[in-house]
């Protein structure tokens, strides 16, 4: 039996692309390094809003125009309050590492306390 033939051929579907974006979703802003806030601060409502795509009962999709996006990250506005939110980020991530030393440190102690290898209650320094 000869195999199945379509009315296109290969070359058909090798050249098919999808259509150019014209609108990103939050998802989308979230891939190209976008808060919330900075969406919000930056581009404020959105230029179209479309169902959810998998839940009816979902908020609708938020999308903003593509070339307004692009405006927006060409601004300086954008490139400062971008670093700004980066450093705060990477602030946030030194300090929280700097916590888990210490809750570490206190338990490595407490448990060394509790198997009697210090004696007299003395022992290291927890700064």
């Amino acid at each position: 039996m000869p195999a199945h033939r379509t009315d296109h051929g290969d070359d058909d579907r090798a050249a098919w692309r999808p259509p150019p974006r014209t609108h990103l979703s939050a998802a989308g802003l979230r891939v190209r390094g976008w808060t919330p806030g900075l969406v919000r601060h930056l581009l404020g409502e959105p230029d179209l809003l479309r169902p959810h795509p998998h839940l009816r009962s979902a908020p609708q999709t938020r999308l903003y125009r593509l070339e307004r996006v692009r405006a927006a990250e060409r601004s300086g506005e954008f490139r400062a309050v971008w670093a700004a939110a980066a450093r705060r980020s990477t602030a946030a991530g030194a300090a929280a590492a700097r916590r888990r030393r210490v809750v570490l440190r206190r338990r490595v102690y407490a448990s060394l306390l509790a198997a009697g290898k210090f004696g007299c209650g003395g022992g290291p320094g927890l700064r």
